[in-house]
């Protein structure tokens, strides 16, 4: 990794990029949040037309009904995109430790420290073979045949 230090930096901006960037999410979150306003209007309208003018009450209730299931499906929308944003921001932290890591390489001890390793190395598949697979956070794998 340190050989093609700058590379590997460059390769790692570009996967940051790409799985921390919220604008589609940000959208989703803005006209979902829109949407939950028109329907809660209808909802208040719905209600207020019900209290001053008579009405079949099976219409109301079914109208009723319907524009409440219809909020709560946007609440949940609206919570899954919150939690997807929440995960893209965890992401983009794992991902910046990673790459300052890597980057202040140079001028680090390489002797072992357990900060780094956990910064750097998702995880090692052993296998019966002696084989080991070094998986890091970046994605990139690196096998070591013993």
């Amino acid at each position: 990794m340190i050989t093609d230090r700058e590379a590997l930096l460059e390769d790692g901006r570009l996967v940051r990029q790409a799985l921390t960037d919220c604008t589609e999410i940000d959208r989703k979150l803005r006209d979902t949040k829109q949407e939950m306003t028109v329907v809660a209007g209808l909802i208040d309208a719905c209600v207020h037309e019900n209290a001053v003018a008579a009405q079949d009450q099976g219409d109301y209730n079914t109208r009723y009904t319907e524009l409440t299931e219809r909020f709560e499906a946007l609440q949940a929308r609206l919570m899954s995109l919150q939690g997807d944003r929440t995960e893209r921001e965890r992401k983009d932290d794992v991902l910046s430790a990673f790459l300052l890591e890597i980057k202040e390489l140079d001028g680090l001890d390489m002797a072992f420290s357990p900060q780094r390793w956990n910064a750097i190395v998702d995880h090692v598949t052993v296998y019966r073979d002696g084989r080991l697979v070094f998986s890091f956070q970046n994605g990139s794998e690196v096998t070591v045949e013993v």
